[in-house]
């Protein structure tokens, strides 16, 4: 993180995610195959769950750094992320 530009830094990771873990999951595929599914799932995360994490992490985010939400930036200290299978690094304070 520290080659990034901004003083107000976060680095969340899902630990042992695949790198598709950002994507749709499969049911929104129509014509899906099955040797093609290991792009549309994770080993290891539920795809809903990994989604709402990012979700929540991102619009925390975005919250206090453009609008200065104090609510947010409480979310985003490191006392209050307690998420099993998050690995996570602020610069928040």
């Amino acid at each position: 993180m520290s080659h990034l530009g901004s003083t107000q830094k976060a680095l969340v990771a899902l630990e042992g995610a695949d790198s598709w873990v950002g994507l749709n999951k499969c049911s929104v595929y129509l014509n899906l195959t099955a040797d093609a599914f290991w792009s549309c799932s994770d080993s290891i995360w539920d795809m809903d769950r990994a989604h709402a994490l990012t979700n929540h992490f991102t619009t925390a985010f975005l919250l206090d750094v453009l609008k200065g939400d104090k609510e947010a930036h409480k979310a985003l200290l490191p006392d209050a992320v307690k998420f099993p299978g998050i690995q996570y690094t602020t610069t928040m304070k």
